[in-house]
């Protein structure tokens, strides 16, 4: 079982396909992938694809360096469930970052600033915690 739940709200990308029959046969004429890089293309905005891939990287080192003690969950701001979580924690900027329950990084956060140690951004702010807090359990 894992030994902290980080629940990560935030904008995903998202991907529409159609009936499995459709694919292969677009597939077969070689038009699923120009469909599929039109999509990517069009998902989401430069700048909001940026965040999405620093923050898919900053998941990735944490997944790497402690394994199954974390469970992460990625939240589509744009799905219900993000909706309500969003609603429940009060986030109106994203990502928002929540640690077993308690928001530690949001760009909106008040008193965000008493998070942060030296000029670190956000996402270092919050693997420092994620960090202290498996430290202080393990």
């Amino acid at each position: 079982m894992a030994d902290v739940r980080i629940e990560i709200l935030t904008r995903a990308p998202t991907e529409f396909f159609h009936c499995p029959h459709c694919e292969v046969a677009f597939h077969a004429l070689g038009l699923g992938q120009a469909f599929r890089a039109e999509q990517r293309a069009a998902a989401l905005p430069a700048d909001v694809r940026a965040e999405y891939v620093r923050l898919s990287d900053w998941i990735s080192t944490l997944a790497r360096q402690y394994g199954e003690r974390l469970r992460i969950e990625l939240i589509d701001v744009a799905s219900l469930r993000g909706f309500f979580t969003a609603l429940r924690y009060r986030a109106r900027r994203y990502p928002t970052i929540i640690l077993d329950g308690e928001v530690i990084s949001a760009a909106d956060r008040p008193g965000r600033e008493s998070i942060r140690e030296g000029g670190e951004d956000d996402l270092a702010a919050a693997a420092r915690q994620i960090a202290e807090r498996l430290g202080a359990r393990g």
